[in-house]
């Protein structure tokens, strides 16, 4: 059983991140901060996250693949 934050979340601080950035993005109030929200988003994705998971898989092999079917990427549990 997964327990604490992770059982919410796979990336706690990469989301962490986002949100400061939407944080920012809303106390400026315009358009172009959105896009740097988004940009960071898709990068720590193609970049990190992607890799993460990787060695994560092949390291702890059906445990991390089923955690991964139950807690999504971002934010709550995967509903089945």
């Amino acid at each position: 059983m997964v327990s604490g934050l992770y059982r919410v979340t796979r990336n706690p601080m990469y989301l962490g991140l986002i949100t400061v950035l939407t944080g920012w993005a809303l106390l400026l109030g315009s358009c172009g901060p959105w896009l740097l929200v988004i940009a960071f988003e898709r990068f720590m994705v193609a970049f990190q996250i992607k890799a993460e998971e990787a060695a994560l898989t092949a390291r702890f092999g059906n445990d991390y693949v089923e955690y991964t079917h139950q807690v999504n990427r971002w934010i709550g549990r995967v509903s089945r």
